[in-house]
């Protein structure tokens, strides 16, 4: 025959049972809500993901140029791709780019400029840098000039830039863009464009320069 405190004892144990396996299930619980919300968030962030839109005006050069800024943003982290973009004239590009139909597109500042104001004053090197800059739509704006130029018979000075929409753009993106800066020649730019104009996918070519330039 059992004691009251042996019946109690035995309550008690069975108490502290049930509220142990509740205590298990309640972190088990929290547990499976926590990777679950850790996956949808991570799925969030990749469907909010955008990829940049690299145009360019077409010609072998230009889509070598686009190729070369689109493969070196995705390798700093900042996907984007030449795939879907519009061509044109460096005039339709600025509107697109405005409008936001694309994020950037690779142009001479000099042809810019003409495209932006009448009658520029013939400008070379920073003074047209700047000028480039200041009449540019807001939102817009041009990174480093690169090395590769070409003459001008007005009188202003032609070095490639890559134009873009200010806001896409972080640090890291902004870096790789300067590094090609640092390293593109016009002798590099005419080679990669006979490559292009030959039949070669322009992302192929460009590849192929960023794994000895660049740093990217």
């Amino acid at each position: 025959m059992n004691r009251p405190g042996d019946t109690q004892s035995v309550l008690d144990t069975h108490a502290l049972h049930t509220r142990g396996a509740l205590v298990t299930r309640v972190l088990l619980l929290l547990a499976v809500l926590t990777a679950l919300i850790a996956v949808l968030a991570a799925c969030g962030e990749a469907s909010d993901t955008k990829e940049l839109h690299v145009a360019s005006s077409g010609t072998p050069q230009m889509k070598a140029a686009a190729a070369l800024y689109a493969v070196a943003l995705t390798r700093a982290g900042t996907p984007a791709t030449t795939d879907g973009a519009p061509t044109g004239d460096d005039a339709r590009l600025l509107d697109a780019i405005a409008a936001g139909d694309i994020d950037l597109f690779p142009a001479f500042t000099g042809d810019v400029l003409t495209d932006l104001t009448p009658s520029p004053p013939a400008l070379t090197g920073d003074e047209l840098q700047a000028q480039v800059s200041r009449s540019l739509p807001q939102g817009v704006a041009i990174g480093d000039p690169t090395g590769a130029a070409r003459t001008d018979p007005r009188g202003l000075g032609q070095d490639l830039v890559p134009v873009y929409r200010s806001a896409e753009l972080d640090k890291p993106a902004l870096a790789a863009l300067s590094r090609i800066a640092g390293d593109l020649s016009t002798e590099d730019l005419d080679a990669l464009g006979d490559r292009v104009a030959a039949g070669e996918d322009p992302r192929s070519v460009a590849a192929d320069w960023l794994s000895t330039h660049a740093s990217a």
